[in-house]
């Protein structure tokens, strides 16, 4: 199984995402029913080691917040970019704060922290064809972009399935955050 944890987005910021797309070849867009927000993501494990998972996210705690949906740019930064993505504004304590939590719990079931800096964000499209300076154009035209904020009161995990007609997600197991 491929797993990851993530927030999925309500459907108002999947409409204003979806009208951040273009007509470009060169730039491979993400379907809006697949844009989240990844806490962790595992990766391939053994069918086996789902529930351990499960179990091990089960104990987290943490209070609902409200989260900034504001920005757009890619990765990396520098050089040619692969990933163009929107972002979190300065994002909200409580999302680091549950991003760690969901990394720690997992370290007892055998999943590594990641050693990279957190940076929340949604995946819009894979750029790695396009032109440098058409991404870095698009990431100008688009930089204030912002939608009113969303109100995180869960977070899942879910299975990953590849297709030639990309990924498709399917949630094992989601978790309610305290009000």
């Amino acid at each position: 199984m491929r797993l990851f944890v993530a927030i999925e987005m309500p459907d108002y910021v999947t409409r204003a995402v979806g009208k951040l797309r273009c007509d470009r070849r060169e730039v491979r867009w993400v379907r809006l029913e697949n844009l989240h927000l990844t806490l962790k993501f595992i990766g391939e494990v053994d069918e086996e080691r789902l529930e351990p998972i499960i179990e091990a996210l089960t104990d987290i705690r943490i209070e609902s917040f409200l989260l900034d949906v504001k920005g757009v740019g890619c990765f990396p930064a520098r050089g040619q970019p692969k990933v163009m993505w929107v972002g979190f504004g300065t994002g909200h304590p409580r999302l680091y704060q549950l991003q760690q939590k969901v990394a720690n719990a997992l370290i007892p079931v055998g999943l590594e922290p990641e050693l990279r800096t957190y940076h929340a964000h949604l995946t819009l499209a894979r750029c790695a064809r396009a032109s440098a300076g058409s991404v870095h154009e698009w990431v100008k035209a688009h930089r204030d972009f912002e939608t009113a904020p969303v109100r995180v009161g869960q977070f899942g995990l879910y299975s990953s399935i590849l297709t030639p007609a990309g990924p498709s997600y399917a949630e094992e197991a989601c978790w309610e955050l305290g009000r």
